[in-house]
């Protein structure tokens, strides 16, 4: 280029080729360090684009010559011209879904290179985004089984951390066993060099330098937040809260957090201070509208707890009904555990369950729930609503976990 640009200086016709080579050249220049570095990562296709643009033009600008100069028949160029075009617009058709959303361009890139790691961790956030837990879990093991035949512990362990988030975010509240195992393993890493991790899909254990443990526990996203999950998940309130507490004073507010933190308020029967929470955090960044949820859902709890009733059985059904509007169905689950016992054919007994497993997200044991309490009282129109509302929750879920697609 430098050649040419100093030939362009007195040469005016070689001035056009000298702008198209640097349009070639110059969009690369950021990347341009991996030549330097003997690097092999890949250079995306994005990247390309702008470099394009200065091969078009100079592909065209030399048609043009060629037909000047009559080097070549003007038939014969515009045939290869058109026959570029053509398959220009092949590739930009098949191109243009690597572009449709993060997730397929990452899909792409990783298609290219398995082993891209910066590609892997973009893909496994893409998938936690869009609630595809067990896609984002199976990924991670892959990646930190390639990690692993490298010898690249650091990668590895990261990875690990990655299946860890995406189990913890992905399994219901009912598989207490597998989610104590994650806390455990987060858990450790704080108190020890040791990262374990015995669960059913992986058993895990690595020695961690100092330097590598403190980088973990201050990654949020990677270690903190997934550790805050998993206490209220586990319903360690105390232990989630201080959690959310430290991530607050270190990294501020989100209104995720604020989320997490009046709900787990609100579960703990502090419901003023939880609608407190949310109305500062309102005040001082704006509302948004998971916040405004968020609250609608810890009003209507609140009205629901103050009911006064005198039946020590209505009085749990009541208590598992807020459990349940508050997103904690284990904690509801427990609260009907004896009512389930003594009264095992109730319809309110089984309806306040298939309520608990249906905000769980197990949908198939919501339904046996309800297709019992149908047969014990067929007309109850409480029932009736229960099995819409499930319906609509099941297509919600659904259509929340369908592949969003990449052609365009």
């Amino acid at each position: 280029m430098v050649v040419l640009g100093l030939r362009a200086r007195s040469d005016v016709r070689l001035r056009g080729y000298f702008a198209d080579v640097v349009w070639i050249i110059a969009p690369l220049a950021p990347v341009s360090n991996i030549v330097l570095r003997h690097s092999d990562a890949l250079i995306a296709d994005r990247f390309l684009a702008l470099p394009l643009f200065g091969v078009t033009a100079l592909v065209a600008r030399i048609a043009c010559a060629l037909v000047d100069r009559k080097v070549v028949r003007t038939s014969l160029v515009v045939a290869g011209v058109s026959a570029l075009a053509v398959v220009a617009a092949l590739e930009s058709h098949v191109s243009a879904a690597r572009f449709h959303d993060g997730r397929a361009l990452f899909e792409h890139e990783l298609s290219i290179d398995p082993n891209r790691v910066v590609a892997t961790n973009a893909l496994i956030d893409e998938l936690l985004s869009q609630h595809e837990y067990d896609l984002a879990a199976a990924l991670s093991l892959r990646a930190a089984s390639r990690a692993h035949s490298r010898t690249d512990l650091a990668t590895e362990t990261g990875f690990v951390l990655s299946f860890v988030r995406a189990r913890t975010a992905g399994l219901p509240q009912s598989e207490q066993e597998s989610l104590l195992a994650l806390r455990a393993a987060l858990d450790g890493l704080v108190d020890s060099h040791t990262f374990r991790l015995d669960s059913a899909e992986l058993r895990y254990e690595r020695a961690l330098s100092e330097e590598e443990r403190s980088v973990r526990i201050r990654r949020v996203v990677e270690f903190r937040l997934p550790r805050a999950l998993v206490h209220a998940r586990t319903l360690d309130t105390a232990g989630a809260l201080e959690e959310l507490e430290a991530i607050r004073r270190d990294e501020g507010r989100t209104d995720r957090l604020v989320e997490l933190e009046s709900l787990l308020l609100a579960r703990s029967g502090r419901f003023d201070e939880a609608l407190a929470t949310i109305g500062s955090f309102v005040r001082s960044e704006g509302s948004t509208e998971l916040l405004r949820s968020t609250y609608d859902r810890i009003d209507e709890a609140r009205l629901v707890a103050s009911r006064q009733v005198s039946d020590p059985a209505v009085a749990v059904l009541r208590d598992a009904n807020v459990q349940s509007i508050l997103a904690n169905p284990e904690a509801a689950r427990r609260l009907l555990a004896p009512l389930m016992n003594a009264y095992p054919d109730d319809p309110l007994v089984l309806c306040a369950l298939a309520q608990a497993e249906m905000t769980d997200g197990r949908f198939a044991a919501s339904e046996s729930l309800l297709e019992r309490a149908n047969q014990v009282a067929p007309d109850d129109p409480r029932i009736a609503s229960m099995r819409e509302r499930l319906a609509s929750e099941r297509d919600a879920d659904e259509a929340a976990h369908r592949r969003i697609p990449t052609d365009p």
